[in-house]
């Protein structure tokens, strides 16, 4: 007993001593004494408010930081203003919503209130703050505030608005005897006028925007999409007043020689300044704001241009639609009160104020800021809008301050963004029937486009014009009718789910929240296994020998278990439950296999899956073959060869992004567009090819800047295959009497074969997530989302995951295509291995 063995438990258990035991109490020891002393000593906190501002300039983040400033001597509390672009502020919000960790206060699209709100990411402002607000909404205008009502609930306020205005020159206006238009007759008229004279006009903003139809229908009491009166959602595509405010957008938009989707702002202004017929645009229809811009672009039409707001309906009522930002308050918010009093700050008459003063010097970058605050246009405020440093805005105030009270936000519908992703790919092909019925016209009668637009405007071939309106009235009618029951299913799919898993949710999300859920018990296993593996190293010596080399792949093997192997667990967890990123992960509702089957049912992933192999089978091929090519060449001695290397690697060191905007100047549908100027130049061609506005053009124009960009790559991997195979190989053939193309067959492609294999492998696993040329090409984030070309021609399976996860924000279904994905892509990478080893043996 006391030779030499120690006893545990009063002797009942004889044990040899465990050196590896001290080490593990020591590492315990050590890192609860470094938590302790890294704690900072207990201060009085100050409050500090996150603010994260959505924006396009960054002088709006200035502004902004200046009024934190102000509020802060004013109040005591800071605020930290972080900036948002508008490209990806979405996904940010889900991100920091679904992990816990939000701003105090954000600014948002104008749809984004309700989409947060509904499902508990942001407050209820009339349920925290019933006295506060109970005066704050009487300074509002009552027709903004609906489109961020819910139910009674009000979740968020305005912040900056925008709306339509039409810009016209009142010299061309005056020379070709042409009434301004205020009503939409007169505003048809004025355009007949202008064409007949070689006059095109621009339509820039909601131009081709579904969300944007209620401005033709509203005027006669009817919405895109709506709540009856027994309160259940409805379609009203069939109805013949909507369908006939279809009608006429599509009229407005497609047959008129319009140009490029994109022109807008700052172009339409380069356009709005010239004067001669043909390229001259004395009439555009844009965003309001750009009012400021005008005199700075083009200071010689000073006294020679106007503004007037959007003509009114000539049997309707006044409708303005309205764009624009807004405020909210998020419900992970510890100063809750303290960012309410942010918001009355910047919603106080002093703040709009110096937000208009603020707005209007800031150069070329000058915009006219609109305020839904009803004193800001009211007459005692008139004072402020007669300061010297306002004089400029004298016209627009006039305008914006006529119709603040015609200017509406619409009550959102439950499933409205999903059921609106239909009618957008619906309005792409209305446009493209009309526009193709028109160039057939033209080719009939041996003009071009422009040319027959002029002669209809002239009165000439009426009958033709008259059949093309009637065609193009047809072809809408059809395309609402094929999609008007699948949008009603959706929204009573929509309305029945939100009742049966979120009816109750915001009253039990405190005690939801202390739920563990899934990620929780992912965590703890991760944590339970690491601790498993040091214990193990430190207790058993024939590890602990080798404690050196653990300690070396440690960092790998946790970052894979941290950042690859619980992410990919909870994906596929998510897949199969209906999770909402803004809620807690434990309220996501189990539905099993569901969504693996409604994506197939549905034909969704089908018709992805389908432009996804276009892609990969138009783009692999041609890339590889191309590569390949240049390879050989820069294999051989060539005059200037750094120079002719550097040619072809620079894609592969230059961004996405960047490629984009080049490829996208190169195929914009306009005259000024690269290939449509040149191919007009050598008269290849009368009319513009819309090559991004084309649904059958768009994917191969995104195909042309894949390969163009992969070469690089390709060509590196394929040169170091060329410079193993031996020399003596080429001599011994070229002794032989073999030409250069038996050389390449018989030595050089045989040699490459696992180089062609790998970037087979690796171009198709980067074929099918392919994502950044869709978006940039494809128009980006707008209003009502993402747009992923024409008819969602570039909606291949990457953009079909972050359309249904970021945008419908249905999180469960968009795992599940991503791992439908994954299989796919497995399944092939696995079936090419397997035939390059048949092929082998």
């Amino acid at each position: 007993m006391g030779c030499g063995r120690h006893f545990l438990f009063a002797g009942m258990f004889p044990v040899k001593p465990q050196p590896g035991l001290p080490c593990v109490l020591r590492i315990i020891f050590y890192a609860t004494l470094f938590i302790f002393l890294s704690r900072e000593p207990v201060q009085a906190e100050k409050v500090t408010l996150n603010f994260w501002a959505v924006s396009g300039s960054f002088m709006d983040v200035e502004m902004f930081n200046r009024l934190a400033k102000d509020f802060e001597a004013k109040s005591g509390i800071a605020v930290r203003v972080t900036p948002l672009g508008w490209g990806n502020f979405n996904t940010k919000y889900l991100t920091a919503m679904a992990a816990g960790v939000p701003p105090d206060v954000g600014i948002t699209n104008l749809g984004a209130p309700v989409d947060y709100g509904k499902v508990g990411g942001v407050i209820d402002l009339l349920e925290a703050f019933p006295e506060e607000m109970a005066i704050e909404k009487e300074r509002f205008y009552p027709n903004l505030l609906d489109g961020f009502t819910f139910r009674g609930h009000l979740f968020g306020l305005p912040a900056s608005l925008t709306t339509l205005a039409l810009f016209y020159r009142t010299d061309i206006f005056h020379k070709l005897g042409i009434k301004p238009p205020e009503t939409w007759s007169e505003l048809d008229e004025a355009i007949r006028m202008l064409e007949a004279a070689g006059y095109r006009y621009g339509f820039g903003w909601t131009r081709g925007d579904g969300w944007a139809l209620d401005i033709y229908s509203q005027p006669y009491g009817i919405s895109s999409l709506d709540y009856n009166q027994q309160g259940d959602p409805v379609v009203n595509w069939l109805n013949p007043v909507f369908q006939s405010a279809v009608s006429r957008a599509i009229r407005l938009w497609y047959l008129h020689d319009l140009g490029d989707r994109n022109l807008q702002g700052a172009r339409h202004v380069a356009l709005f300044k010239l004067d001669q017929p043909g390229n001259a645009l004395p009439l555009m229809i844009d965003l309001s704001f750009i009012y400021n811009v005008i005199p700075l672009l083009a200071p010689e039409l000073e006294g020679k241009w106007d503004i007037l707001p959007w003509p009114r309906a000539d049997d309707g009522v006044p409708y303005n639609i309205v764009g624009g930002t807004a405020y909210v308050i998020f419900r992970k918010s510890k100063y809750q009160k303290e960012s309410f009093e942010w918001l009355k700050y910047l919603n106080s008459l002093e703040a709009q104020q110096s937000m208009v003063l603020d707005h209007n010097r800031r150069g070329e970058d000058s915009t006219f800021f609109v305020s839904g605050i009803k004193t800001m246009w009211a007459s005692e405020n008139a004072s402020f809008w007669q300061r010297p440093e306002l004089k400029n805005c004298e016209r627009i105030h006039e305008i914006m301050a006529g119709v603040m009270d015609s200017l509406h936000l619409k009550q959102p519908v439950l499933g409205g963004g999903e059921a609106g992703g239909l009618i957008d790919p619906s309005l792409d092909r209305m446009g493209a029937s009309a526009l193709n019925e028109l160039s057939h016209l033209a080719s009939a009668h041996r003009m071009t486009r422009w040319e027959m637009i002029q002669a209809f405007a002239r009165g000439e071939f009426s009958e033709d014009h008259k059949k093309l309106i009637e065609k193009t009235d047809q072809v809408v009618r059809e395309q609402l009718a094929k999609i008007a029951a699948p949008a009603q299913a959706i929204l009573d799919r929509e309305d029945a789910n939100y009742d049966r898993q979120y009816g109750d949710i915001l009253n039990r999300l405190p005690m939801i929240e202390q739920q563990k859920d899934f990620l929780f018990w992912m965590e703890l296993l991760a944590g339970i296994i690491l601790l498993l593996a040091i214990m193990t190293v430190c207790l058993y010596p024939g590890f602990r020998k080798n404690r050196v080399s653990y300690l070396f792949i440690a960092p790998p093997l946790v970052s894979t278990l941290i950042f690859l192997v619980i992410p990919a667990s909870v994906a596929v967890y998510l897949s199969l439950t209906d999770y909402m990123p803004v809620l807690p992960l434990a309220t996501a509702p189990w539905v099993g296999w569901s969504h693996y089957l409604s994506v197939i049912m549905d034909g969704s992933i089908i018709k992805s899956l389908q432009k996804t192999l276009f892609y990969v089978a138009g783009m692999l091929p041609i890339q590889i073959l191309i590569s390949l090519i240049l390879a050989c060449l820069l294999n051989n001695p060539l005059c200037g060869q750094r120079y002719w290397r550097f040619l072809f690697f620079a894609p592969m060191v230059t961004s996405v992004v960047s490629i984009s905007l080049i490829f996208f100047a190169l195929f914009q549908g306009a005259r000024y567009g690269w290939i449509n100027a040149l191919f007009l130049k050598l008269g290849l061609i009368d009319d513009v090819i819309t090559f991004l506005d084309d649904g059958k053009t768009f994917l191969p124009c995104v195909i042309a800047l894949a390969i163009w960009h992969g070469l690089a790559f390709n060509i590196i991997v394929f040169l170091a295959g060329l410079q193993q195979i031996p020399e003596q190989l080429y001599e011994a053939a070229e002794v032989d009497g073999a030409g250069w193309f038996q050389r390449f067959r018989h030595i050089s492609f045989p040699g490459l074969q696992p180089q062609i294999f790998f970037t087979l492998v690796v171009g198709m696993i980067w074929a099918f997530q392919v994502f950044e040329p869709i978006y940039m090409l494809g128009g980006g984030a707008g209003e009502a989302g993402t747009k992923f070309g024409p008819d969602d021609a570039g909606l291949t399976l990457v953009p079909l995951v972050y359309q249904t996860g970021f945008e419908y924000f249905k999180m469960g279904k968009a795992s599940a295509i991503a791992y439908i994905l994954f299989a796919f892509i497995f399944v092939l990478t696995l079936f090419q291995v397997k035939t390059l080893k048949r092929e082998r043996s």
